[in-house]
């Protein structure tokens, strides 16, 4: 299942959040949502 979040769902815009610089050390929080930035780990295609 596939969710879409827009602008108005987590208080905040994808172009803004590309300014911030987000980390894992760095997370941004508001009142709707906390985005982290970190690496995805999955298992080697076969």
């Amino acid at each position: 299942m596939e969710k879409v979040w827009n602008k108005d769902a987590i208080g905040v815009s994808y172009t803004y959040l590309k300014n911030l610089n987000i980390s894992e050390d760095k997370p941004y929080r508001n009142g709707k949502c906390i985005i982290r930035r970190g690496i995805i780990v999955t298992s080697p295609k076969k």
